[in-house]
C-alpha cells in the first residue's frame, strides 16, 4: 500500500477483469480480478500520468513531459519510450489505441502524434501547426 494514496487519473479495462489505473508520480496498477485487488507496476519515471490503453499485446501510457511508455507484453511490463522528439516540452495527456499497432496521441499546444507501429518501426507524425 503507497501512504498517502497517489491521485488516480485514468482506467482502462480490456474485459471485465483485467484493467490498469495510471495517475501521480508514476503511478500503474494492474488488476486481474474485476478491481478487487491491484498490484503496482514499475514504471521507470516519477512524471504524472494521465491515459492508458492496451490492445492485445501492445500497451500505451502518456504522461508529463512528454513521458510515453509501451508494452509488448500485454500490460504486464512497461518500458519509456523516446519519440526523438522535442517532446519534453510537451504534456501528453490523451490517448487512443486501436488494433495493428497503431496508437493516436493528444496533449498540450496542440500537440498531436500517430503511430504507424508500438513495436521497432516507428512513424510519429505531429500535426497542426507542427514546428
Amino acid at each position: 500500500v503507497v501512504s498517502p494514496s497517489p491521485s488516480l487519473y485514468s482506467i482502462f479495462f480490456t474485459s471485465p477483469l483485467q484493467g490498469w489505473v495510471v495517475g501521480q508520480e508514476g503511478t500503474i496498477a494492474w488488476t486481474q480480478d474485476g478491481g478487487r485487488h491491484w498490484e503496482f507496476q514499475p514504471s521507470a519515471t516519477r512524471e504524472s500520468l494521465y491515459d492508458v490503453g492496451v490492445v492485445g499485446d501492445t500497451g500505451w501510457i502518456v504522461g508529463d513531459r512528454g513521458t510515453v511508455l509501451v508494452s509488448a507484453t500485454g500490460g504486464r511490463e512497461w518500458k519509456k519510450k523516446d519519440l526523438g522528439l522535442e517532446s519534453s516540452f510537451f504534456w501528453l495527456l490523451r490517448l487512443a489505441v486501436v488494433p495493428g499497432d497503431h496508437a493516436f496521441l493528444v496533449g498540450a499546444d496542440g500537440m498531436m502524434l500517430s503511430s504507424g507501429r508500438a513495436s521497432q518501426h516507428e512513424i510519429w507524425v505531429r500535426s497542426p501547426g507542427e514546428k
